[in-house]
């Protein structure tokens, strides 16, 4: 008996089919031989020979042609070819046998008969069918100028199908609800006008283990095509493969694809420059490589449409495009882990990555990187088309466009969101305007627990942030050293924008607003438990600008060391912050705060700061970004920016209702954890209702002290505060 190969997939279909194939034989009346010849054949043989020997004389001696050998062949047999240059068609007829080139690839092949598939398994042909060590050439054919399978699951090993050709598809080979294994094999420098340059796959399962794709041409798949098809690669390389229209290394339409240490690079597509995914395909790439390939339109990396896409440890680099560059989806589903985006290049947008018309949990980015991507025009590192995405625990260094050098939106029609969680943003640069994010008028943006450094807008508005209309909320996020040519050193928004828990420091401007720029044209804002500390403008407004129509209501927050003048623009109101000199408000102070370390940037409170519990309890937010995970949005703000507890039980001494909060983005650790409130709950009973309506008619006007009913935080208890509880009335 021969040896099976010892590669585990191998064994395993072999063990499958055998089964299969004694049920068929039972079932025929055919028993299979237990003795497996060998036959050998040789370029000095005669096919009339008996071809058991490999010496060169008759009658024993080896077959001429290997269609000859496989003629006397049987089951179990092998077919053992000396090196040399043979000629096809080689059809298997079904049988089991292991024709094997004893010098490899490199010295033996088999040629194409000038028109025609060089080798054939569309006879049933199992994974004991298998072809080891040869070169196939010359093939040229409708469809599969090298090989055809069809219904058929043979093991290919080691060999080498190169210039081949097809007339319609797969200049090498064509599959057909075949599902063969292919080990250590090369494709290199086939074509086909449509479509499969080298492979075109219709409703098969093949496997391609350790294989290359090389040079390989065509309309569509330069490397690879399959339509609904369940396609396997494992540690293949695809490389200089050319499709004129989609997928340079591969096309997948419709059914699965499964990658894993695979490599797409210096292939060329009009679209999807490495592959490209669409028809509902399923796709999957974990620890695959993904770089240097060109797109002379779009996603010069990886395209989708209509298509999930999971990638995993994963790299996508050095890609490049007229329009998006690294990745490119539209109306898709993607979720990628652990992956890198680096040097990517587009000349129009989305240097990283474009998502179109997906929503923010559609696509989805967990502990990936973003460096160094360029996108001309917007979004260096990220592109939203008419859409969100999510990125949680994300980095963006380096990454350069006109406007948003790491992230921008192209949204004209349907509201977005772009949802950020524990993201770091560094040393992104915009040539225009938002250093690191661009969002126009339909894209909201929720930020939590991010950090945005070191940004810069080189022409105009945000160093950090550019948000222009719909809404952005801002949780417990830094803005440090970011600066703007223009307004808003590190934020400029004319959304309906809300600040908890951040802290803005170290932002210069070149126009208004060093610190913070706000427009309210379209709503009242609110910051609160904010820092606002040693910013400068070279206009006004050194720590916060704020213009328009409606408020920007300021509360426990701290305003502190920024250059003069430190607020300006008209539209901000304080209430129970530390102000500038000068600036009202009920409950503020304008007294040094008392930071830990100004110098050093760290600007929690000192046991001696008159900040601490300061705060009003009622002014703080709903904590709709759940900082402390109990799915409770409803209840107040319950982590300070370093994820301590809020809300405290006031400590010796202070004029407060019992509960107190600090002023400023930290919390000291005076005072004992207490559970946090829900707004208007004044009774403290954990919902809103008509005791609390009686405890606020009780203090109905009181001013000064500490009047529990001061909701809003101005001082005095009036109809202000009635309608907030109102609001809260469950």
């Amino acid at each position: 008996m021969r040896a099976i190969p010892s590669h585990p997939l191998v064994l395993v279909r072999s063990a499958r089919a055998s089964l299969i194939t004694l049920g068929i034989y039972a079932l025929l009346g055919v028993t299979a031989s237990a003795n497996a010849a060998v036959y050998f054949v040789s370029p000095c043989g005669q096919d009339a020979w008996i071809g058991v020997s490999s010496v060169c004389s008759g009658p024993l001696g080896p077959k001429r042609t290997i269609q000859a050998a496989l003629a006397v062949a049987s089951d179990g047999d092998e077919i053992r070819v000396l090196p040399g240059a043979y000629v096809g068609p080689i059809d298997f007829d079904g049988k089991a046998v292991h024709l094997r080139g004893l010098g490899g690839a490199a010295v033996t092949s088999i040629n194409g008969p000038g028109i025609g598939t060089v080798l054939l398994c569309n006879s049933l042909e199992g994974p004991d069918t298998v072809i080891e060590g040869f070169t196939i050439t010359g093939g040229n054919a409708a469809s599969g100028g090298g090989m055809i399978a069809a219904l058929s699951s043979p093991t290919v090993i080691d060999c080498v199908f190169t210039n081949n050709s097809a007339g319609l598809t797969g200049g090498a080979v064509a599959l057909t609800a075949a599902s063969p294994l292919f080990i250590g094999c090369s494709f290199v420098g086939n074509s086909a006008p449509v479509a499969g340059g080298a492979i075109v796959i219709s409703f098969g399962s093949p496997d391609f283990d350790t294989c290359t794709f090389a040079s390989n041409a065509s309309a569509d798949g330069g490397g690879l095509r399959a339509t609904d098809s369940q396609v396997t690669l494992e540690g293949c390389l695809f490389t200089d493969n050319s499709a004129a229209s989609l997928g340079g290394g591969l096309l997948v339409s419709g059914g699965t694809l499964s990658a894993s240490d695979t490599t797409f690079e210096l292939n060329q597509a009009e679209f999807g420059g490495g592959l490209f995914a669409n028809e509902d395909a399923e796709c999957s790439l974990i620890g695959c490589a993904v770089r240097e390939n060109d797109a002379s339109a779009s996603q010069g990396g990886i395209g989708a449409e209509s298509a999930t896409l999971q990638l995993l440890g994963t790299v996508v680099e050095l890609n490049q495009a007229v329009t998006v560059a690294g990745l490119g989806t539209y109306q898709s589903v993607i979720h990628a882990l652990g992956c890198t985006f680096a040097e990517n290049m587009a000349g129009f947008a989305g240097g990283g990555v474009a998502i179109g018309e997906s929503s923010a949990d559609d696509a989805l980015f967990e502990l990936c990187s973003f460096n160094g991507n360029l996108g001309a025009v917007g979004g260096g590192a990220v592109l939203l088309i008419e859409g969100g995405a999510t990125f949680e625990a994300c980095t963006f260094f380096d990454n350069s466009a006109t406007s948003g050098g790491a992230i921008a939106d192209l949204t004209d029609t349907i509201p977005s969101l772009a949802r950020l969680e524990g993201c770091t943003f560094a040393n992104n640069t915009a040539l225009n305007s938002g250093g690191a994010i661009f969002l126009g008028l339909l894209t909201s943006l929720h930020a939590t627990r991010c950090n945005f450094e070191l940004n810069e807008a080189n022409g105009t508005d945000g160093g950090a942030i550019v948000k222009y209309g719909a809404s952005m909320r801002l949780v417990s996020c830094e803005f440090i050293g970011n600066t703007a040519d223009g307004a808003g050193g590190g934020v400029f928004s004319s959304a309906i924008t809300t600040l908890a828990n951040c802290v803005l420091a170290g932002n210069s401007a070149g126009g208004n607003g060093g610190g913070l720029f706000l427009s309210t044209s379209a709503g009242a804002s609110s910051l609160r438990q904010c820092t606002i500390v040693n910013n400068s403008a070279v206009g006004d407004g050194d720590g916060l600008h704020a213009v328009g129509a409606h408020p920007v209501s300021v509360g426990n927050s701290i305003l502190w060391s920024n250059g003069l003048p430190q607020v300006s623009g008209g539209a901000a109101t304080f209430s129970h912050s530390v102000v500038p000199v000068g600036v009202a408000g009920a409950g503020c102070i304008s007294t040094n705060p008392k930071f830990v370390s100004a110098p050093t940037g760290n600007y929690r409170l000192l046991a001696s700061s008159p900040a601490i519990d300061a705060g009003l309890i009622w002014l703080l937010p709903e904590d709709h970004a759940d900082l402390d995970g109990d799915g409770d949005v409803e209840e107040l703000l319950s982590r300070d920016l370093d994820e301590a507890v809020r809300v405290r039980t006031a400590s010796a001494g202070a004029a407060t209702c019992g509960l107190a909060v600090d002023m400023g983005a930290y919390e000291s650790a005076l005072g004992l954890p207490a559970q946090p409130a829900m707004l208007g709950d004044l009774d403290g009973s954990g919902s809103v209702g008509a005791p609390d309506l009686a405890i606020l008619l009780g203090e109905w006007g009181a001013t000064g002290g500490c009047p529990l009913a001061d909701l809003n935080g101005d001082g005095t208890v009036d109809a202000s505060d009635l309608a907030v509880l109102l609001g809260a009335w469950e």
